[in-house]
């Protein structure tokens, strides 16, 4: 990417919707911590239901199929054991390609949530994150 856009995932909780559509997500299993495959399909199950494939690509469930012009900047922190890290990739990408501002910021062997989880790196990612919003809070 480069230049002016980089890319976090800015909490869109439904990045997930495309199912396990992802290659980080299809190997998400029974070992894979915090958020493992079958927590996955059980959050579609609860959080959709009736819905089936299809249906989840809609716009207005999923951010990631959406039109995104003319949106904030945006910064997307994802771990690189995270089962929604291409839901991070893909949508930093998709933002940047938009025309508008994406800063991606992907910590090795962090799982989902690990800002939460791990004492030092979490600190350190909390500290990444207050900064990214202050210099764009300043400008």
């Amino acid at each position: 990417m480069g230049g002016e856009r980089t890319a976090d995932r800015s909490r869109f909780p439904a990045l997930i919707r495309h199912r396990g559509r992802s290659p980080s997500r299809r190997f998400a299993d029974h070992t894979t911590l915090v958020l493992p495959g079958h927590r996955v399909r059980g959050f579609f199950a609860n959080a959709f239901p009736g819905h089936d494939d299809e249906q989840l690509l809609d716009p207005s469930l999923s951010p990631l199929f959406a039109k995104l012009e003319n949106l904030p900047p945006a910064l997307f922190t994802v771990g690189t054991l995270d089962p929604l890290l291409d839901d991070s990739l893909f949508m930093s990408a998709r933002w940047w390609v938009a025309g508008n501002r994406a800063d991606l910021d992907v910590w090795p062997d962090g799982v989902h949530g690990f800002s939460n989880v791990v004492p030092k790196t979490g600190h350190a990612v909390v500290e990444g994150i207050s900064s990214w919003f202050n210099a764009r809070l300043s400008a």
